[in-house]
């Protein structure tokens, strides 16, 4: 990380012999220019950083205004919650160091073996760590935003313990402020309308036993005890044993629509306004619809590029503590970081133009020189996984026309699948085959290979379905999008069993003079 403005550093320490220390130390620094304001007591450090802006705080966990030790950045934490903490201590023990970093602090330094390479490189850390912490805080509250505003009362529900969330627009629909309606699946059973209870149980019966869809209508007592008609849609995720897990959906309030249907039935006139009505419905249903998949396609998509952010750190702190450091593998990991920044604002609008259904760009792309890029920012993840990886790259492929970025999600997503299929594997080599070449039919076609577990019986198209997974923490969202991709792109993708282990996927795209006739 280049720093190319001054550092505004609040040093918290009482000692002057071990502050002069600190400032001998930052004489040594190179990297980049700072600005030091020194403090010898907790009160006075937490009323400076109130009232001036500092990049960063060095504090001694030795005050004499503080308890000592955890509880001394503890308190400082509390009263000043948003800033990057390095704590200083004294002791040989590392243990309250690690503490500190458990429960905020950015790290941790024992005086006795500060070092300009160390100090500097902490800095720069905690002031990185930080922004991308501010940043990723920020996403999750416009996306907490997006499901406040969306005009669909959206739910979660455990089938095994019965625990159900309702979002404040499903709590608005019945009548209920946010903290009036309990999280209790048994809460909105009984508000089913009796003459209504067993068709919605019998939907709901056939959706967790045979995974027939679940779309059904009924009437719902409201607070005031009026009861109005939802349609309610969701989708259930169950684990290797074939239980249901969870279950997502959303409610809508179709009321008028339903008293426009019965209308229809009294007169001529009222049944062309109850038309007119029930499209209005359709139309708001479907810009509903496109809303909660961009969520969860955002939710899915961005954890990608974040998750490739924070192993690229890693391994740049792993360069920089090299004895001596390995500075151009560092700069490299950075720029690996930047570009995977770049990546998610990228992704962000494509998932915005998949959901409208816009085209995909139309540049003549190199699918070998795509996966090779992919490669290089994931390999990492793959040798932690202890993933052997094998490539079969036909040379002089010809160009196929699309949108790289949208081909090497495609591609990232069956890579990252393929390496989790894996993850439980211990009796044989978990290896991963990317193949590149073209087909009989003259497009180019990319296959994945894994040695996992392969895939259940019969769920070869579910695997593409939206909410579908066998993952136990997985959304669901990433074959379906995958799909989407290469469907706009005038291709195919589809799954097969490998024998005798594993899965393969495959792709194909027209090349770019196929596209062009």
């Amino acid at each position: 990380m280049n720093i190319d403005h001054e550092i505004h550093i609040l040093l918290i320490e009482d000692s002057a012999t071990d502050a002069l220390l600190i400032d001998r130390v930052l004489e040594d620094v190179a990297e980049f220019k700072y600005h030091v304001v020194r403090t010898e007591s907790m009160a006075e450090g937490v009323a400076r950083a109130r009232t001036a802006h500092f990049d960063v705080v060095i504090l001694d966990l030795g005050l004499p205004d503080a308890k000592g030790g955890l509880d001394t950045f503890r308190k400082f934490q509390q009263l000043v919650p948003d800033m990057p903490v390095l704590v200083l201590t004294g002791l040989d023990d590392n243990s309250v160091g690690l503490l500190s970093i458990q429960h905020g602090a950015q790290d941790y330094l024992l005086k006795k073996d500060i070092r300009a390479s160390e100090l500097s490189r902490a800095i720069r850390y905690a002031i990185e760590r930080h922004r991308v912490a501010v940043e990723l805080r920020a996403s999750e509250e416009r996306f907490q935003l997006a499901v406040r505003g969306a005009t669909a009362g959206l739910w979660d529900w455990n089938p095994q313990t019965g625990a159900m969330y309702f979002s404040p627009h499903f709590k608005a629909i019945m009548g209920y402020g946010e903290n009036d309606l309990p999280n209790e699946a048994s809460v909105h059973q009984e508000a089913i309308h009796p003459e209504d209870i067993d068709r919605v149980t019998a939907c709901l019966t056939a959706h967790l036993e045979h995974k027939n869809a679940y779309d059904v209508e009924y009437r719902i007592r409201t607070m005031s005890g009026e009861y109005r008609w939802v349609q309610s849609r969701g989708q259930a995720l169950w684990n290797n044993s074939g239980q249901p897990y969870r279950m997502v959906g959303w409610i809508i309030d179709v009321t008028e629509r339903k008293l426009a249907e019965e209308a229809q039935r009294d007169s001529r006139e009222r049944a062309a306004d109850a038309l007119q009505q029930t499209q209005a419905d359709m139309a708001r249903l479907n810009r509903v619809l496109m809303l909660g998949e961009m969520a969860a396609s955002i939710a899915h998509e961005v954890k990608q590029p974040v998750s490739a952010v924070v192993m690229h750190a890693t391994a740049g702190l792993r360069w920089l503590d090299a004895q001596p450091p390995e500075l151009e593998e560092a700069r490299q990991s950075l720029n690996h970081i930047l570009k995977q920044g770049n990546r998610v604002v990228e992704v962000v609008g494509h998932v915005r133009s998949l959901v409208k259904q816009e085209p995909p760009r139309e540049d003549p792309v190199d699918v070998n020189e795509a996966i090779v890029e992919v490669l290089a920012l994931i390999n990492a993840e793959l040798q932690r996984n202890s993933v052997r990886l094998q490539t079969r790259l036909s040379a002089n492929l010809p160009p196929v026309l699309g949108d790289r970025v949208k081909m090497q999600q495609v591609i990232v997503n069956l890579v990252m699948n393929a390496s989790e299929a894996m993850s439980a594997v211990s009796d044989r080599q978990r290896e991963l085959t990317i193949v590149s070449e073209r087909s009989d039919s003259n497009d180019v076609i990319v296959e994945v290979w894994d040695t996992g577990s392969g895939l259940p019986p019969g769920s070869t198209e579910q695997l593409f379905r939206s909410f579908y997974t066998t993952k136990p923490n997985g959304m669901g969202m990433g074959l379906s999008i995958s799909r989407s991709i290469v469907e706009a792109h005038g291709g195919r993708l589809w799954a097969t069993p490998r024998e005798p282990h594993g899965t393969v996927f495959r792709f194909t795209l027209p090349i770019e003079s196929n596209v062009a006739q």
